[in-house]
Order: structure tokens, then sequence, then C-alpha cells
């Protein structure tokens, strides 16, 4: 089977290689390009990191040597992301924003305030009744205008089993691209990271949507 992978590197990497290991065909288009914005953040008075998203710990890691803070991640992609940058202490929520934020409302409000490293387009901001959260825009993400050449004649002629889709934006960009080009998805899978991921397709095509927001679960979705 082949595949259109639209994740950002290092991720598109890792999904190439996945697929490939299990005998599919694979082709990585990404949707988004991460554009560093802003500087480090203030830490003083902060008790901890929060992070939705590898790009968000990544952008950080680039810009501050700090790792003896608690890092709270969305899930386990960005709490790998974070370890691979050497932070001592990572938290996972292995879930949504909204299981990030269960999981940050246990921190001592007394203690300190917790920085959010975002992105200039976050879908959500984090929010916890008590608890002193700020934000730190640390990069943007970019749409690409338009799919390369080769890609939008695969598309066409119909050669793409499914897609693989790992964040709303993404998936709402796919289906921009897709009715602006005029390309009929016909018996084209998305296969999505989570409910919201699917619901940013509005309708486009027939999806997949994985139980748990990791990528092992969505390849399992893969016949």
């Amino acid at each position: 089977m082949k595949f259109l992978i639209t994740r950002p590197e290092p991720g598109a990497s890792e999904t190439f290689d996945a697929l490939r290991e299990s005998d599919h065909e694979a082709v990585i288009a990404p949707l988004l390009v991460y554009v560093a914005t802003g500087e480090a953040p203030d830490l003083r008075d902060v008790q901890a990191l929060a992070a939705t998203s590898a790009e968000g710990v990544r952008a950080f890691a680039r810009l501050s040597r700090r790792r003896n803070l608690p890092i709270f991640t969305v899930g386990e992609a960005t709490a790998t992301a974070a370890r691979a940058e050497k932070f001592q202490d990572v938290r996972s929520a292995a879930g949504d924003a909204t299981a990030l934020s269960r999981l940050l409302s246990n921190l001592d409000p007394q203690r300190g305030a917790v920085v959010h490293l975002a992105g200039k387009d976050v879908a959500r901001k984090l929010s916890i009744a008590g608890l002193d959260v700020r934000r730190a825009i640390l990069y943007s993400a970019e749409a690409a205008s338009g799919f390369p050449p080769d890609v939008a004649a695969q598309l066409s002629r119909g050669e793409f089993h499914g897609v693989l889709l790992f964040s709303p934006r993404t998936a709402q960009i796919f289906a921009r691209l897709m009715r602006s080009s005029g390309i009929k998805p016909g018996g084209l899978i998305a296969y999505c990271l989570s409910p919201s991921v699917a619901k940013g397709l509005s309708g486009l095509c027939t999806t997949r949507v994985a139980d748990r927001p990791t990528q092992d679960a969505l390849l399992s979705l893969i016949p």
C-alpha cells in the first residue's frame, strides 16, 4: 500500500521508516513548516513547563539550556522529544490537552507558575483554575500553499491508498488543497490521530481514527 505523510520533520521521517518496515510505500509532503519566533521565556518564579507539541519542546531547547524544571507533556511523542533534549523530569498526560490540564491541576499554585511552550497557532490555551499558566509563543507553523507537483499528480491518479494526518490544522490544510486543486479523493482513506483531526477534514473522504493519540495506534489501523 502507498501512503502520503503530511506531518513536518523530524516526525515525517520517523513515520516513513515505520511504514517501510511494514512493507508499505510512503511519500513525504509536509503541509506545515515550522518557523522559530520569540525568545527564551522568563523562568523566574516558574515551577514547571508544559508542552502540547514536540516542536514546542525543540523550540525551547534551541533557546534555553534549562533542563532541570519538570516538563509536563500532552502525550508520548512530546515526552519522547523532551527526553531526547535531555530534560530530567518528564511527565506525560498520555492524552490530549484536557488530560494535560488534569495532570497540571495537581500542582500547588503556591510553588510558582507554569510556562506553556506553544506555537502561534496552538489550537487551545491551557487554563487551570488557581494556577498561573503563562503562554510562551516559540514558533509558528506556516501552511503549505499547495501540494508538490509530483504529489498532486499521484493524488489525481488515485495512487495513494491513504493519507496520514496528525493534527486538526494539517487536516484542514489537506482538505483545502484537495478542493482548491480540484482533486477528487475517490477511495482515499484518511488515517487520523484523533476525532478532532478527522473533524478538520469536513467530510472530504472516508476516515479511520486512532483509539489513542499515538503513532503506534494510528499505524495499527492500517490493514
